[in-house]
C-alpha cells in the first residue's frame, strides 16, 4: 500500500513544514517536564538571589541614610555652638570697646 502525502504550499509535506513551523507560522514547543521544571527551579533560585541582594542593597541605604541623619544633626549642633559662640565674642569686643572708652 502506497503512502499518500500532500504537499503543502511552501512545498513542505503535510501538515508540518520542514522549516519547523506547525502550519501556522508558529514553531511546535518540546516540552520536557524535567526541563521545565530545572529551568523554573533555576529562575526561582536566581529571584531569590536577586531578592537576598536587594535587601542587603535596602539595609545599606537605610544603613546610610541613619549615618547621615547623624551628621546632619552633629552639623546642627556645631552650628548652633559657632552661633553662641560668635554671640560671645560680639559681648567681648562690645566690653573691649567700652573698656577702651572709659580709659580715653
Amino acid at each position: 500500500m502506497a503512502s499518500q502525502s500532500r504537499k503543502g504550499t511552501n512545498g513542505s509535506n503535510g501538515a508540518h513544514g520542514s522549516n519547523g513551523s506547525n502550519g501556522r507560522g508558529h514553531r511546535g514547543l518540546d516540552l520536557n517536564g524535567a526541563a521545565v521544571r530545572a529551568r523554573a527551579d533555576q529562575m526561582s533560585q536566581s529571584a531569590s538571589a536577586v531578592a537576598r541582594v536587594a535587601d542587603e542593597v535596602a539595609d545599606g541605604a537605610e544603613q546610610q541614610i541613619r549615618s547621615l541623619d547623624s551628621a546632619v544633626t552633629e552639623v546642627e549642633e556645631f552650628t548652633g555652638t559657632l552661633a553662641a559662640t560668635a554671640a560671645q565674642a560680639e559681648s567681648v569686643i562690645q566690653s573691649a570697646d567700652e573698656l577702651v572708652s572709659s580709659i580715653n
